[in-house]
């Protein structure tokens, strides 16, 4: 040991210094004392300097790991487009999603900052590049899309291949924005993206469950999302992303696409200056033109899609449980269920009445204010803030929907709810929802049950106003009601040629509504007569929006073969304008997979078929049947296409008419009224 005095080497453990004579303990005590470890003081403090020296350096790696990649800090306008793709039946059948890719154009696109991606799969057959027996990433390059990465074919309804996607767009690409485009079906709350191989979709829990795993998290958030499928735009779907995207484009109601059209060319107008706003206005623009071109005039199609800010849906779900639970249901819920029943609802077909029982979130509150104790102005408000942006046609649709069930079969409305239960957004609504939902199906004792509606006093006046007169019990348990006028035909059977739920129940307790000149008769132009027949017509929606409807199997019989033959069921939407009636859309009906988006081009089919059906609604002894309903008796008129003649009529003939309402109580009950006939 060393003396630290004199600096002479003396043996360890000397106490005191034999050249100097000072004392070694204090320099034994600092210099040799060993720590519980075994390490001497000197040793302990090298090794924690080099610790202090490692921890500063993991912190430093850390910060970069974390910067690269949770936090984007570029701000030179680049954007990485991420588009989830499932061309589906859309494409099979329709060629829909081929007509997307062809028009998005690398010329028009700046490539050095915008990166296009494009991940397809669960698609039986594409008309173009893509193979169906794999999943894919593509880049758009100068000369079209490249294929990057190939896969064998995964479930695109699974949330790790969307995780996949997206971890994959985010790591390989450094940018400003990073948007997402979901291209398929849509279902509302049922979630989207129907892969035709597992019959699978991606569940709003499953779009949570990827989005959380993903790169993508409260500080490095999506651009955009956005819908290219009908019914998404719900506050449901809207509180998923929030936490992982700024803005949400979708759409309240069915969207539309054809053959040829596109609204994904709108990446070629993207500026390097828009945000998600002006990203989402030229989408929006696009699909207003795709519509002008496939439905000019407009009067049967109800196209919208609205812009979202979901830094906002926390709150408005806040609000929206404060607002609920201020009402007393038990109390209100006759006039509730009024209120319900005459919303407008978004996904109706003739042939498939929505399953997805949604509404405007807006109109909603508006109108059940009234049975709230709680302001619903701050509410109000919160939803116009988180509308950033609305293009519709429909004036109760403000752009944000929610789920309230009502219209929907029971096994749907089950499976919603489930949905909700696994949100954990707004337990206040969900729990009103779920009370509600008991009571309206509840099949419970009302007036209606006690007495024989066909005993009600039914009339008709010269203005061909049809009315019914209720008991004042009857007017407090009434829901909501729909008409129904029928021709009989020399078989006994009666024909239905149209129904209706354009009713009004008034402060004395009528039912009324009126038929005048809202029939529509089907002839073929190549003979001499143009007397032809009534067409079974459906008329729903708002009173802004009255849409009128009814069921065709169009035919193609123009292939060299009968395997080139092809038959579509199809939803035929009518105009009238200046008193003559036009087809404006057919639209490919597929309840299997979402809603129906696919709008039929009638130059590609040779025939068409109406579909029409007969009912046995009095016996033998001319006594009313109370089940008639279950037993119609499908038919058709067919005709060319070429040769379709339509013409408005009234009932100034001589045919035998008869009128029936078909009423359904607070409870879901329905009854008929006897049936009045009309001379």
């Amino acid at each position: 040991m060393v003396c630290s005095k004199c600096g002479n080497i003396v043996p360890d453990g000397t106490q005191v210094c034999s050249y100097c004579g000072s004392s070694m303990v204090q320099n034994f005590n600092n210099q040799m004392v060993q720590n519980n470890n075994g390490l001497t003081k000197k040793q302990k403090g090298i090794i924690l300097s080099l610790l202090s020296l490692v921890f500063i350096l993991l912190v430093i790696v850390a910060f970069y790991i974390v910067k690269d990649s949770k936090v984007v800090t570029l701000n030179d306008g680049s954007r990485t487009i991420m588009i989830y793709m499932v061309g589906s039946n859309l494409e099979s059948d329709s060629k829909i999603a081929t007509s997307e890719i062809e028009n998005i154009n690398p010329d028009d696109i700046d490539l050095d900052k915008t990166n296009v991606l494009l991940y397809t799969g669960g698609t039986e057959k594409w008309h173009n590049f893509i193979k169906n027996d794999e999943n894919a990433i593509y880049q758009l390059k100068e000369d079209g899309f490249e294929k990057l990465e190939v896969y064998d074919k995964k479930n695109m309804g699974d949330y790790n291949t969307l995780l996949s996607f997206l971890n994959y767009g985010y790591d390989k690409y450094e940018t400003q924005y990073y948007d997402l485009i979901l291209y398929n079906h849509g279902g509302a709350i049922q979630g989207a993206i129907y892969d035709d191989f597992t019959n699978d979709n991606l569940s709003l829990e499953e779009f949570g469950k990827a989005l959380k795993e993903s790169s993508f998290n409260e500080n490095n958030k999506l651009n955009t999302v956005l819908f290219r499928t009908c019914l998404n735009g719900t506050i449901e779907v809207a509180s998923v992303f929030a936490p992982y995207a700024k803005y949400m484009i979708a759409s309240e109601e069915i969207t539309n696409g054809q053959t040829g059209e596109s609204v994904l060319n709108f990446i070629n107008e993207i500026d390097k200056d828009d945000d998600g706003i002006e990203y989402g206005k030229k989408f929006i623009e696009a699909y207003e033109e795709q519509m002008e071109n496939i439905d000019p005039l407009g009067f049967a199609t109800v196209p919208m899609y609205s812009i979202i800010d979901l830094s906002k849906i926390a709150e408005v779900n806040e609000l929206l449980d404060d607002f609920i639970s201020g009402i007393d249901l038990k109390k209100s819920y006759n006039d509730i269920v009024r209120v319900r029943s005459n919303m407008y609802q978004y996904g109706y077909t003739s042939f498939n009445e929505s399953v997805y029982d949604t509404v405007d979130l807006y109109t909603l509150v508006s109108n059940l204010s009234k049975y709230s104790d709680k302001d619903s102005e701050k509410l109000l408000k919160k939803i116009d803030e988180a509308v950033i942006y609305n293009w519709s046609d429909e004036k109760e649709s403000h752009g944000l929907s929610v789920y309230f069930p009502y219209n929907g079969k029971p096994n749907y409305q089950a499976k919603f709810l489930d949905v909700y239960r696994g949100l954990d957004t707004t337990n206040t609504y969900f729990k009103f929802i779920g009370q509600f939902n008991s009571f309206s199906t509840s099949k419970g004792i009302t007036s209606f049950s006690k007495s024989d509606l066909t005993h009600n006093q039914i009339s008709i006046d010269n203005n061909k106003e049809f009315s019914l007169k209720l008991t004042d019990e009857q007017a407090r348990d009434y829901a909501d009601s729909i008409y129904m006028v029928f021709r009989k035909k020399e078989d006994n059977t009666f024909n239905p040629i149209y129904s209706s739920d354009n009713t009004i129940l008034t402060e004395s307790g009528e039912l009324k509504s009126n038929i005048s000149n809202n029939l529509i008769k089907l002839y073929d132009k190549s003979d001499n007569n143009d007397d032809g027949e009534y067409l079974t017509l459906v008329e729903r929606g708002s009173d802004s929006n009255r849409l009128l409807t009814t069921g065709a199997v169009l035919h193609s019989f123009s292939g060299e073969s009968i395997a080139d033959w092809k038959t579509e069921a199809s939803t035929v939407y009518f105009e009238v304008k200046d008193g003559v009636p036009n087809i404006s859309k057919y639209v490919k009906i597929d309840s299997e997979k979402g809603a129906s988006v696919t709008i039929l081009n009638s130059e590609d089919y040779t025939d068409i078929e109406f579909v029409s059906s007969r009912y046995k609604i009095l016996d033998e002894k001319g006594n009313y049947t109370p089940d008639w309903d279950n037993n119609g008796i499908i038919s058709g008129y067919g005709v060319e296409m070429k040769n379709i003649g339509l013409k408005l009529s009234s009932l100034d003939d001589n045919g035998d008419y008869y009128c029936v309402f078909k009423i359904r109580d607070i409870y879901g009950n329905v009854y008929y009224s006897k049936l009045l006939s009309i001379k």
